[in-house]
């Protein structure tokens, strides 16, 4: 029986014998995927990878290399890698140095608030003002005001920093920030019965100079920023119902935030 023809390029995972965890996410053809032990065995290099590697044939295992799958073109299986990367694992949890070709228009694992550049735009929507004014009537209707100042006290009863009294600018959201000089701390609330709060970052202001120091926050912090680098978060985020989990996040993303402004 002859050999199937196989495609040229491939996706494939790095898998931790001991465990069955996936520790490197590769795009490759050839033998690619199986010249990460003898990259270990001889390079000086110490990255997560190969000290990983290392470890697992210390303890007289062998890496498991799994083709996830085979694809015509290197762009189909670039797509591919940077989605695993991105949304299946997601980035951090993960030994890859690089997030993959295209990983800015990814949905980072966990993440489930709107961003900008990656979910469907609105715009028809927005322009006719159904959704403003839905959005506006379940604020009025669920009384969201009046539980942002319940958590405008929590927060600042729990944490000694002062937060701003609640934002109606944006239709879909209430917020209410704390400034500092790196950035601005966001707490944004759902219009919902029961509200999700969504921590995030942001510049302190629009000037030139407000957004720079921003993104080197961001950037050192280790956070996600959208494509429109006027938004950060951890990675694996998720909002939350609880306040107690809010506050916690919080005193968090404030520590962040002060050692940026050092």
């Amino acid at each position: 029986m002859s050999e199937p023809l196989l495609k040229p390029y491939y996706v494939y995972e790095l898998v931790d014998p001991r465990c069955g965890t996936t520790f490197y996410v590769g795009k490759g053809k050839g033998q690619r995927a199986l010249a990460h032990g003898a990259e270990a065995g001889t390079s000086t290099d110490h990255n997560e990878k190969l000290a990983r590697i290392r470890e697992i044939r210390a303890a007289g295992e062998k890496e498991l290399a799994i083709v996830i799958g085979r694809y015509e073109t290197e762009e189909q299986a670039y797509a591919v890698e940077a989605t695993l990367i991105h949304w299946v694992y997601g980035f951090y949890s993960l030994t890859n140095v690089q997030g993959g070709h295209g990983g800015s228009t990814i949905r980072p694992n966990g993440a489930m608030d709107e961003i900008p550049g990656i979910d469907i735009p609105r715009r028809a929507y927005r322009q006719s003002g159904e959704y403003s004014s839905v959005m506006i009537s379940a604020r009025e209707q669920n009384d969201t005001v009046s539980f942002a100042l319940e958590i405008k006290r929590a927060l600042e009863e729990e944490l000694d920093v002062g937060f701003t009294e609640p934002d109606l600018g944006e239709s879909n959201k209430t917020k209410i920030y704390s400034y500092f000089d790196a950035a601005r701390l966001r707490i944004g609330i759902t219009h919902t019965k029961n509200p999700t709060m969504w921590l995030a970052f942001e510049p302190t202001g629009k000037s030139a100079a407000e957004k720079d120091r921003f993104l080197r926050f961001a950037v050192g912090a280790g956070l996600y920023i959208t494509n429109a680098k006027n938004l950060a978060r951890h990675p694996d985020y998720s909002g939350t119902r609880e306040i107690d989990v809010i506050i916690r996040e919080a005193r968090k993303g404030i520590q962040l935030l002060e050692h940026g402004d050092a």
